[in-house]
């Protein structure tokens, strides 16, 4: 099932086994209108709304491109030399999953000695492309890029870096970036975005609309340029073996997807955790007249989603909270803190990448503190 979680707290549920037979059950479109070819297991089509296309061809194809650098990769800028790419293994499309939760596609694809098995989830309820892959990688002196080819000509892609956001230009060289990237434009005459989110994908190159992420490099090991690579004596090479990689994709509205990035980023890292345990009762507290009521289990709220919790936690003397908080896509934005235990409304207001720390006392009492 797909849960509302509480902000900064706990959700029970519980699962019983109900006797009888199955009943059958709908399966709603993806939020996230695609199309996904069964004979390449690549998504085609990712849509805008009204007919409005977001790829400029196949989604997540795997690049091997062609890498002589040294360990370091220095004096190499770009890595755009294409050597060739993964191919689908013939009768290896398979759809693993589907119901109204997700729908899971399972591909495996090819290329030389190496492979590479990927699974293309969608969700009818959350507009996002979640793909997994795990490569066993055994090439030499090569790299594997992964080519999410959009529709969107600009000339800068908007990259998280610690403490904020910074702009790349779009020129096929190499560069660098943190947990996610954005493209913004226009899409049938309306503003549009689309935003990657990595798993520790950090580098990367943009052409004419097309994000080319760096997975994997196999240079050799303790290689300093200038020095030539014989036949022998025999090298170990970088990146060899099982990788595991996931990514997500999300596209729409301009403004509601350069927003949700940070959040998506902060869930492929860190997903809510997840206990499961005997009935435990439930917890109960009275309310100043007496009556029964069931206890909250959220801490504390915040929007928009934009604006991010960095810290929460007691002050040395433990007797009051600090909450940390950063404004995270360059946005000036008001924001709503909300205390459950007690209730108690915050409202803030935060310029571009600003970080504020509050200290907040047990009767809802706060005041903002200057604290690195």
């Amino acid at each position: 099932f797909f849960p509302r979680l509480p902000a900064v707290g706990a959700s029970h549920y519980e699962i019983r086994i109900v006797e009888g037979a199955r009943e059958p059950e709908d399966v709603p479109p993806p939020a996230l209108n695609h199309d996904l070819d069964h004979s390449t297991g690549l998504i085609t089509s990712l849509y805008a709304g009204e007919g409005s296309e977001f790829l400029n061809g196949s989604l997540l194809r795997a690049l091997v491109v062609d890498d002589d650098g040294d360990s370091w990769g220095a004096d190499r800028w770009s890595y755009r030399n294409v050597l060739g790419q993964f191919e689908t293994v013939p009768g290896s499309v398979q759809v693993l999953q589907r119901g109204p939760i997700r729908t899971i596609t399972e591909a495996m694809f090819a290329w030389g000695t190496s492979t590479l098995a990927m699974r293309t989830i969608s969700y009818p309820e959350w507009p996002v492309l979640e793909f997994r892959l795990r490569v066993q990688w055994n090439e030499t002196r090569k790299r594997l890029k992964l080519s999410i080819p959009t529709a969107l000509q600009t000339d800068q892609i908007l990259c998280e870096v610690p403490g904020g956001a910074m702009p790349r230009p779009s020129d096929g060289q190499e560069y660098v970036q943190a947990r996610w990237a954005f493209l913004s434009g226009s899409i049938g005459g309306r503003p549009a975005g689309f935003g990657v989110v990595n798993s520790g994908q950090h580098g990367f190159d943009l052409n004419h609309g097309e994000i080319r992420l760096s997975v994997l490099r196999s240079a050799a090991y303790c290689h300093e340029q200038g020095f030539k690579i014989g036949e022998f004596p025999l090298r170990k090479y970088m990146d060899q073996g099982v990788h595991d990689v996931r990514l997500l994709v999300t596209a729409g509205n301009l403004d509601t997807v350069r927003r949700s990035l940070s959040g998506l980023a902060d869930w492929r890292s860190s997903p809510p955790a997840v206990y499961t345990h005997l009935p435990i009762g439930t917890r109960r507290k009275k309310s100043v007249k007496g009556a029964a009521g069931e206890m909250p289990l959220s801490l504390l709220s915040l929007e928009p989603t934009s604006v991010r919790m960095m810290a929460c936690m007691p002050s040395a003397d433990g007797r009051r909270m600090i909450v940390r908080l950063q404004e995270t896509v360059g946005e000036r934005t008001k924001v709503l803190l909300t205390l459950h235990q007690p209730l108690k409304k915050i409202a803030l207001k935060f310029d571009p990448f600003e970080m504020k720390t509050l200290q907040i006392k047990r009767n809802g009492g706060w005041k903002e503190v200057e604290m690195v």
